[in-house]
């Protein structure tokens, strides 16, 4: 499908949708991303905010210099942790309203968030992942330093779907990006994945 389908309402409009979005981001999972799978969200550290520092790679999209926003989705993905992925491998995941607490059609932008599959071969190809335990109860994270990328992301890290939203996580609601916070819990919440 492309992205006209996906994005745009081409009976109403053109561009209706796509009009809106502003950044996307990715998801980027290792295993499946289904009830009762086993599987693990890749976040990247964003060293440019400090407070909230772990989030997915994401970041601008503009009509006009990106063909579409899978192409900056892609691009985002190779800036920030060096897989190579392709536009044919993303699908919708969900859209988050920018800035959440403005209710005026007037002022709302979009942010597309994808899904994307990535293999074990693809991340460990990356470097020397590190286990972090966090309980004898759930699985490791796994964390790749970042020496190997420069500018604003910093480390990587793996994180299995138990140790997503578990209260002992360091990377729980206090460092996480707030949009990942509740908008990637509600959504997986939603699809009973979590």
């Amino acid at each position: 499908m492309g992205w006209k389908e996906r994005w745009c309402d081409i009976e109403e409009n053109e561009r209706p949708l796509l009009d809106k979005v502003t950044s996307v981001g990715v998801v980027a999972y290792t295993g499946e991303l289904a009830r009762g799978r086993e599987f693990s969200i890749l976040f990247v550290e964003q060293l440019d905010q400090p407070e909230r520092r772990w989030g997915i790679p994401a970041g601008k999209f503009e009509l006009g210099l990106d063909a579409n926003p899978e192409e900056a989705a892609v691009r985002e993905v190779l800036e920030e942790t060096k897989l190579v992925i392709t536009e044919d491998r993303l699908e919708p995941f969900y859209a988050v309203p920018k800035p959440p607490y403005v209710k005026s059609a007037e002022y709302e932008t979009l942010k597309l968030i994808f899904k994307c599959q990535v293999s074990q071969g693809e991340t460990e190809a990356l470097g020397d992942w590190q286990p972090i335990h966090i309980s004898e109860w759930t699985p490791p994270i796994l964390l790749l330093r970042g020496p190997m990328r420069e500018g604003e992301i910093g480390d990587m890290v793996l994180v299995p779907k138990d140790n997503l939203f578990y209260q002992g996580n360091p990377m729980t609601a206090k460092i996480f990006r707030m949009d990942l916070h509740i908008f990637l819990k509600r959504y997986l919440e939603g699809l009973n994945i979590i």
